[in-house]
């Protein structure tokens, strides 16, 4: 008896980390993000959470807009609730620009809205 108990609060424990360090990737990640940092260099330290927001050819060349989540935990065991938004700007496949957008709240809701 005491045994499963002890399995289930193990089992437990180690989710609770998973879910705070997954949250918590992007952020630590971002820490580490230099400009002049290839695309796949950032992906491997920021993870593969990502949309493309926009793929454009210009003058300079090709221009890639990545948007990865950033999620907050209110509550322990619950998922996150997303904050905002880091964008990324990879220029022929090189970082060249970072920015933050906070995530918009609809009045009325607890949800936030994505932005588009």
């Amino acid at each position: 008896m005491n045994t499963i108990k002890l399995l289930k609060r193990t089992v437990l424990i180690a989710l609770f980390s998973f879910v705070m360090v997954s949250c918590a990737t992007v952020q630590t990640g971002m820490q580490s993000v230099q400009l002049g940092m290839s695309k796949q260099e950032v992906i491997k330290k920021l993870g593969s959470d990502y949309q493309v927001a926009s793929m454009v050819q210009t003058d300079q060349g090709g221009l890639e807009i990545l948007r990865f989540p950033d999620y907050k935990v209110v509550e322990a065991g619950t998922p996150g609730v997303l904050v905002g938004y880091y964008t990324l700007h990879f220029l022929d496949g090189k970082l060249v620009e970072t920015h933050y957008d906070d995530a918009y709240m609809h009045p009325g809701f607890d949800r936030p809205v994505y932005p588009r």
